[in-house]
């Protein structure tokens, strides 16, 4: 056999070795330094005025997505008996539907986008489609325009801040996370008390125009409050998640509680829709009780929204 010379042997240098193959030691471990000293997040305050002033921002969040949602209701009675007589309830309905439908639906695209760190992106977008598409509703006169003014544009509006309003101000706290979204969720019950009563104080002085104008700018307003202070408190991942997780449904529980949703959703608008159409067409109530139903409908789950987080606390303890 063969034994190679000392000749060949120094013919070897380390320059001749694949650089690939072998990788820079130095390199690798300045890049693990790195990685390790990436600085971690400070914990939640768990109260104090910023965290604070986020569930204030994210009370008008709610205001503005299912309060302005769970007003259709004086909406749907005006329009049965003004603007779209012509059509059936069931019909203007639809305008409703479509609006929550999106609310909730928008979910799945707007979760991944906010973790990727375009929230003041999502919230600005919301405010702008529905003051747009509250203004274009109140120059409507066709179905297909109050569809896609009020229905569409108002929906998607709602659905990119349903997001935002969750999800910024539970990364403020820790014990008092659970009063933190009550207080936030409360908002869509406060905005469902005031904006019936706007409208039914307006339609009659007004008209129809610019009642729904006067809506459409008292949500622009507190909605600058919110894009102005809402802020996540952790940097987005610098891996983003994917935009459609199918293995979540492997999980059985989650996928019970899902379903369970599903069904808790399915009637939940018939109330807020057509309460005061029934009271005006069935129970011949007076034009205030018909209006005011809804106000009162609404500030009965304000104290739902409230009452639980603080029982939550107490069973904590």
């Amino acid at each position: 056999m063969a034994v190679p010379s000392d000749s060949d042997a120094s013919s070897i240098s380390p320059l001749s070795v694949d650089p690939i193959a072998v990788p820079n030691t130095a390199e690798t471990e300045k890049q693990s330094v790195d990685e390790d000293s990436t600085p971690l997040p400070p914990p939640p305050p768990n109260g104090g005025i910023f965290a604070w002033v986020q569930v204030a921002g994210a009370f008008f969040l709610f205001f503005n997505s299912w309060g302005i949602i769970n007003t259709f209701g004086v909406y749907q009675s005006y329009y049965e008996t003004s603007l779209l007589r012509d059509y059936s309830p069931s019909s203007i309905a639809w305008i409703g539907t479509v609006q929550s439908f999106l609310l909730l639906s928008l979910g799945i695209i707007v979760g991944p986008i906010f973790d990727r760190g375009y929230i003041k992106f999502l919230i600005i977008a919301g405010t702008f489609l529905i003051v747009f598409g509250l203004m274009m509703t109140s120059i409507s006169k066709e179905y297909y325009q109050f569809f896609l003014a009020h229905g569409v544009a108002v929906g998607l509006g709602s659905g990119l801040l349903f997001i935002p309003s969750v999800a910024i101000p539970v990364t403020y706290f820790t014990s008092r996370r659970a009063v933190a979204i009550g207080i936030a969720a409360s908002g869509g019950s406060v905005g469902a008390v005031i904006f019936p009563i706007v409208f039914h104080k307006l339609i009659d002085r007004v008209g129809f125009g610019w009642t729904t104008r006067v809506i459409a700018f008292v949500a622009l307003a507190s909605l600058l409050f919110s894009i102005a202070v809402m802020k996540s408190r952790l940097p987005p991942p610098t891996q983003a998640r994917q935009l459609l997780d199918l293995m979540a449904f492997r999980d059985i529980p989650f996928l019970i509680y899902c379903l369970a949703l599903f069904f808790d959703l399915v009637g939940l608008y018939f109330p807020y829709f057509y309460l005061p159409t029934y009271f005006t067409t069935y129970l011949h109530a007076g034009g205030n009780i018909s209006f005011y139903v809804l106000s009162i409908l609404s500030a009965s789950s304000f104290f739902g929204r409230i009452r639980p987080t603080c029982s939550l606390i107490v069973w904590d303890r």
